[in-house]
């Protein structure tokens, strides 16, 4: 079930008030055969399309390849993702035909031109002023479809901001073969500010084209060698003779603020955006030189969904886990974590979350790193018989102590003597993409 918006009919009769363009809504209507309701998405697939299209051309088809074949952190194929997102019954409505056709006009930009509007060949087309006339009828309904259209975009514009949300949030899930700036989230949020904003104009612009050059014929048709008034039937045409349908139809577009359809921004770091390849760069607490890891190894930014960043180590396809030391050793070490290598998903562990600071660059660039909850060190340590393991260490509870002995692990103290014997002694981490390995 869903909504059923439509149209109020209009009056028959001369009268101003007889072309009704106030939208109706018959909440949570159910379909049956030949009842006039046709299924819309709201938020439609060809934004896909046309985001994509204007975003990317054909010289980045790797990595348009490499984006839409991606795999999200749950196992989801980006396509099937995206198809989801939108095929949800929130933004699923029942429309008349007419509500479904004006709609279609504005979303694909069709018949911009005022000496060009939607219908135009049926408009050219009547040659009669005879009563009833199915092609008059049809031209009309579209006009006063155009004159409640803003309105209808209003009305749902929550269910446009939830589905633009729910693909933004799986575009900022993917990591790009090739850093993309801005990223790809970002540039679907540009991409639906600057087309959102064209609809207020789109949706008057067509019915006042439309209701100009149907004027112009009908009148042209009552001053014909055998003149006759247009019959009292043609609502719309009657109307505008006292300009209040020309009005209402003028100040559609107005009936939208376009900027309530759209979600709000997933803010990123203006450097090292996703896919940016790197190395890690400590610095000594004691002496301020940069240090790298053993080896200097190769890492990756990787997308979360969200403004901070992962971690990947770019050979192994290891990611920076997040360690919470209470659930290994009690309420003690409550809000002090543990960051260190391993493989995606291990033991249920969440992906550790990191900040950067561009230090005032843009693009690939020299950053710092901040894990999100606030990194206090940062160093290295080489286990008997294993491949050095960068290891992250937060003090959050830096005034926490006690005299137990059974708490002594996740006192202050204890942990400051963890971070010397294994030569923790590291103030700051920075990301290095310079190299370009």
């Amino acid at each position: 079930m869903a909504d059923w918006y439509i149209l109020n009919p209009p009056n028959v009769g001369p009268r101003p008030t007889s072309a009704s363009t106030s939208l109706d809504c018959k909440p949570m209507s159910v379909h049956r055969s030949f009842d006039g309701k046709f299924a819309e998405h709201l938020f439609e697939f060809r934004y896909i399309k046309d985001y994509f299209t204007a975003q990317f051309t054909v010289d980045n088809c790797t990595l348009l390849t490499h984006i839409w074949n991606s795999v999200l952190p749950n196992g989801q194929n980006v396509a099937d993702a995206l198809i989801q997102a939108i095929d949800q019954q929130e933004n699923l409505v029942w429309v008349a035909r007419e509500l479904n056709r004006a709609k279609s006009y504005v979303a694909n930009n069709d018949k911009p031109n005022a000496n060009d509007p939607p219908l135009n060949n049926i408009i050219n087309g009547i040659n009669s002023l005879k009563p009833n006339s199915a092609d008059a009828l049809q031209v009309e309904t579209l006009i006063r479809t155009f004159g409640a259209l803003g309105d209808y975009y209003q009305r749902n514009a929550k269910q446009f901001q939830a589905t633009g949300q729910r693909v933004m949030n799986i575009l900022a899930q993917i990591t790009p073969s090739t850093p993309i700036f801005p990223p790809l989230d970002t540039r679907f949020y540009n991409f639906m500010d600057a087309t959102f904003s064209t609809y207020p104009t789109r949706i008057s612009s067509r019915g006042t084209n439309m209701l100009n050059n149907y004027r112009t014929k009908l009148r042209s048709l009552a001053t014909t060698a055998a003149p006759v008034p247009p019959p009292p039937d043609f609502a719309v045409y009657h109307d505008t003779t006292a300009s209040i349908i020309a009005t209402r139809v003028g100040a559609a577009g107005n009936q939208l603020n376009w900027k309530d359809l759209i979600p709000p921004r997933i803010t990123h770091p203006e450097c090292n955006t996703a896919g940016t390849p790197g190395s890690l760069i400590l610095y000594n607490m004691t002496t301020g030189n940069p240090v790298t890891l053993s080896n200097n190894p190769h890492f990756i930014i990787t997308a979360l969904g969200r403004s901070q960043y992962g971690l990947t180590h770019a050979p192994t396809g290891d990611v920076y886990l997040d360690h919470h030391l209470a659930d290994y050793y009690g309420p003690t070490c409550t809000g002090i974590r543990f960051i260190g290598l391993g493989a995606v998903g291990a033991g249920n562990l969440p992906t550790a979350k990191f900040d950067l600071d561009c230090l005032g660059g843009v693009g690939r660039t020299l950053s710092n790193l901040h894990d999100f909850l606030l990194i206090s060190s940062i160093g290295t340590r080489r286990p008997p018989g294993r491949i050095s393991l960068a290891v992250l260490v937060l003090l959050v509870r830096r005034s926490r102590k006690t005299t137990r002995k059974t708490d002594e692990l996740c006192t202050v103290e204890s942990l400051q003597a963890v971070q010397l014997k294994l030569g923790l002694g590291w103030e700051r981490a920075m990301y290095d993409m310079r190299d370009t390995r």
